[in-house]
């Protein structure tokens, strides 16, 4: 029986942060209810053959899941229950706001078979996450980590931003040494993207929007994998470390194009190549949550090019004799010129059934995906 991932999508928050572009915000008690009741009825009527699947990783992402009062929570929970089968142990993940969480809350968690939590941290400074316009302040962190490390959840991560505005490097170094003094098992370290739609963009082009300079994001960034790797955490993805045995398996999914279903306003899926997308508008989701926004069935050239720049995001890159199986054909056939450009310029290793990208070509990654996006 083939595994999958299940991403539910929960998009409220208590405010929208100044940078952010993701599909959340505002509700009420009565429209969290509603949306619930719209995510069951989706599963309900989910008619993909999902009993030829066996679910390994549950994401709860968003917004902020942790807002979700428990026994809507629990709703969506039950209802996936009756209509998946679930492997033994899988690793089930809820996004939380520092702050946001209580014993109470996270006792039920670990009750309902959450073995994993992911704070949305982003800075241990509380200027910086004023700023951001975050919510919570450090000490907010420290109390809701405290609440999760002591009920048991151990498999813990933090999501941390560097180049913020008027950030220096040894602010976003205290950061991470702050963070490295908890008993933390996973980190993502993301550098702040100005994304159009956003109060950061409108403050960025009218130039009052204060960003460090080229040469401080570098140092940030070589800083992230310097100080984690001291601290014994391995870097498997290009914005993510982990200790021993604790890298995000159902990340995992999506960058070795695994199978997927998502639930919930703006969710995708992907099942045997094929991609639907819900309905991204909350409202229009509530009132019809079974219908797709779009549904597209992936070429073969879609599927190798995902295959390479997916793949090669993480540090153990793509297997050679793989992309033979799954696609009939050798890599180097279809990919010669870019690999061995990349491999001259040397951004890319090649070795031991394996194409990865180099430590120059991490850093450079962007400029070598864009030559396998045309396959």
């Amino acid at each position: 029986m083939e595994e999958i991932g299940i991403y539910v999508h929960i998009p409220f928050c208590v405010s929208k942060c100044l940078y952010c572009d993701f599909l959340s915000g505002k509700s009420d008690y009565d429209e969290r209810k509603l949306y619930t009741a719209a995510i069951v009825k989706e599963i309900d009527n989910f008619n993909i053959p999902w009993n030829e699947y066996k679910v390994k990783t549950l994401f709860f992402g968003g917004g902020t899941p942790s807002l979700l009062e428990t026994e809507l929570f629990d709703d969506i929970v039950t209802s996936l229950i009756k209509k998946f089968s679930f492997k033994k142990n899988i690793e089930f993940t809820v996004e939380c706001n520092p702050g946001t969480v209580s014993k109470d809350k996270v006792d039920f968690y670990r009750q309902s078979g959450v073995n994993r939590i992911s704070f949305g941290l982003q800075s241990a400074n509380d200027k910086e996450l004023e700023r951001l316009g975050r919510i919570h302040k450090f000490r907010d962190f420290e109390r809701s980590f405290d609440l999760v490390f002591n009920s048991g959840i151990e498999n813990i991560n933090a999501d941390i931003m560097s180049s913020l505005p008027c950030q220096t490097v040894s602010d976003y170094k205290r950061t991470l040494q702050k963070v490295l003094d908890f008993p933390i098992r996973h980190i993502s370290s993301y550098s702040l993207i100005i994304e159009e739609g956003t109060p950061f963009y409108i403050m960025n082009e009218k130039g009052t929007l204060k960003l460090p300079d080229e040469d401080e994001e570098r140092d940030m960034y070589y800083m992230t994998e310097t100080l984690l790797n001291e601290k014994g955490f391995n870097r498997y993805e290009i914005s993510n470390y982990a200790m021993p045995g604790y890298e995000c398996e159902h990340n995992k999914i999506y960058w070795q194009r695994g199978n997927y279903i998502g639930f919930g306003a703006g969710a995708a899926s992907l099942m045997d190549d094929v991609r639907y997308s819900n309905v991204r508008d909350v409202k229009k989701y509530i009132e019809n949550p079974c219908g797709y926004d779009g549904i597209e069935k992936l070429s073969l050239n879609d599927r190798m090019a995902e295959y390479m720049f997916l793949g090669m995001r993480m540090m153990s890159g793509v297997s050679i004799s793989m992309f033979r199986q799954l696609f009939g054909t050798d890599m180097m056939n279809v990919y010669r010129e870019p690999i061995d450009k990349h491999i001259k310029e040397g951004l890319l290793y090649m070795g031991n059934d394996r194409l990865r990208l180099t430590k120059k070509g991490i850093d450079l990654s962007n400029y070598v995906f864009c030559d396998f996006l045309v396959g």
